[in-house]
């Protein structure tokens, strides 16, 4: 006799799941006949309703705008789909949150036969699965899981030890013992209760020869308060931001988990349980396993990202288009181009808002060229090759001088953007995105506070522009050449 399986409670790509929608409290008979559905990273509920004078709560959903003689005053019927929802099938409980009106079609078979009906259409935005709560969509406790997010963290360790057998003229493995050590959590931000927590995964094979030690590391973040969903995943993307710019590629989400405090385990600990978001993608496969990160965590630790936190939240449409270029990724080269420029001109304005007094702009503006000197200002010697003639032109607001570099930058923008112009010299052109993804990272590493030498280091990969500096941090000149008498 095979022993049955139960499903897990879970809504994949291309599931479908029937059940009972309940549009309040779970009673006895309330249930609405509903189908779940998952196709193209939405989720989809439909509700079928005999006719729309059915005594069903949905029967009217999604037509608050069309008048009906037999309720002028739209008293009797409800027009508008609850937001928070909750649906129950033989799997389990899923609650529903963010339910809107997408649309509605009649029936094949004829309503006025009794059979068939209306269709309605619901879009929902977030599933909770196997949670005790409802009818709101705040949780206390947030936890993701980010792709390559232990790599980024590198908070575990593991330790091999071997023993050999002796008296043989070839070293043989006798045993083999394995130290596992982690920082356990780090906290970074009480206020919103936001910790990396570490985690691990141990996987024997069957012959019991070998064990797969897999990080599994997390990011929590606790609302004693309680806080809508995607408000509280801001702070999550803010955090996948970060490691988005520290290794310029895409990071997702590979998992979701809520928390809520009166929805707790036997012993009191909190209960997590599996969420999926239309916003907040979630992919179980991941490509790379393995990413070239700039700076990792360790070398900007829980005050740099504090000040990433406030960086993202602050100089938000200078940072917008640049982590658009990095998911953009195989779009055309004149878009990175506008993108990075778009980020960097308004990365300088909000410097010339912040730091006047050593900041360029024209009229209350900075326009790119005099932008990017302001970012420029802000990076330290020992990274970019700064000349020392030049320094301090411009009122003592050319901080540092980095010849050529705004004017490249500046000349390739505007021959991509001006039709008609200059022809396009496209090698410029990736010569110039290279100059900016340089000047944004060191920027934003000096930020958070990765020390130069470690930004110098990682930036070897464009170390055609980057020569070697002198013990002060100058580029070094090359020796005048004299003429043998």
């Amino acid at each position: 006799k095979e022993e049955y399986i139960m499903p897990e409670n879970y809504l994949r790509e291309g599931q479908v799941r029937v059940g009972w929608l309940y549009p309040g409290k779970v009673q006895e008979g309330e249930g609405i006949p509903a189908t779940l559905a998952r196709k193209n990273k939405l989720i989809q509920l439909l509700v079928q309703v005999k006719s729309r004078k059915d005594s069903s709560p949905a029967t009217r959903w999604g037509m608050n705008s069309i008048p009906f003689g037999d309720d002028p005053r739209r008293e009797k019927y409800q027009y508008n789909a609850p937001e928070n929802m909750y649906f129950i099938d033989d799997i389990g409980h899923i609650l529903l949150i963010g339910c809107k009106s997408s649309g509605f079609r009649d029936s094949l078979l004829s309503s006025s036969a009794g059979i068939g009906g209306v269709l309605i259409e619901l879009s929902v935005d977030t599933t909770i699965f196997s949670t005790n709560i409802y009818n709101t969509d705040a949780f206390n406790g947030y936890k993701t899981e980010i792709e390559s997010l232990s790599q980024w963290l590198q908070m575990d360790t593991l330790n091999l030890v071997s023993e050999y057998y002796e008296d043989e003229p070839m070293l043989r493995v006798k045993s083999v013992s394995t130290k596992v050590s982690s920082d356990k959590e780090i906290m970074v931000s009480d206020s919103i209760g936001l910790k990396f927590k570490s985690g691990f995964n141990v996987k024997p094979n069957d012959s019991l020869t070998q064990i797969i030690y897999e990080s599994a590391d997390s990011l929590e973040t606790y609302h004693r308060d309680g806080i809508s969903f995607n408000e509280a995943m801001k702070n999550h993307n803010a955090i996948r931001d970060l490691m988005t710019v520290s290794s310029w590629s895409n990071h997702q989400f590979t998992s979701i988990s809520v928390s809520h405090d009166s929805d707790k385990e036997f012993d009191d600990k909190d209960r997590w349980v599996k969420a999926i978001s239309v916003y907040w993608n979630t992919t179980e496969t991941v490509d790379v396993k393995n990413k070239e990160f700039m700076f990792t965590y360790q070398d900007i630790k829980e005050s740099g990202v504090r000040r990433w936190l406030n960086i993202r939240n602050q100089y938000s449409r200078a940072i917008d288009p640049i982590l658009t270029t990095i998911r953009w990724n195989g779009s055309p080269i004149e878009n990175t181009l506008f993108n990075l420029c778009a980020g960097a001109e308004a990365l300088g304005r909000y410097i010339a808002r912040d730091f006047p007094d050593k900041s360029l702009e024209d009229k209350g503006r900075a326009y790119l060229q005099s932008a990017l000197q302001n970012i420029i200002n802000q990076i330290p010697k020992g990274i970019l090759p700064y000349v020392k003639a030049g320094e301090g032109d411009r009122g003592g607001k050319g901080v540092n001088n980095l010849p050529e570099w705004k004017e490249k930058i500046n000349e390739s923008y505007n021959s991509v953007k001006h039709f008609g112009g200059k022809e396009i010299d496209y090698n410029r052109v990736f010569e110039s995105i290279d100059l900016l993804k340089i000047i944004l990272l060191s920027w934003i590493g000096t930020q958070l506070g990765v020390p130069a030498h470690v930004l110098k280091e990682s930036l070897k990969r464009y170390e055609r522009y980057l020569p070697e500096l002198t013990r002060n941090g100058y580029k070094k000149e090359e020796p005048k050449r004299t003429l043998d008498v």
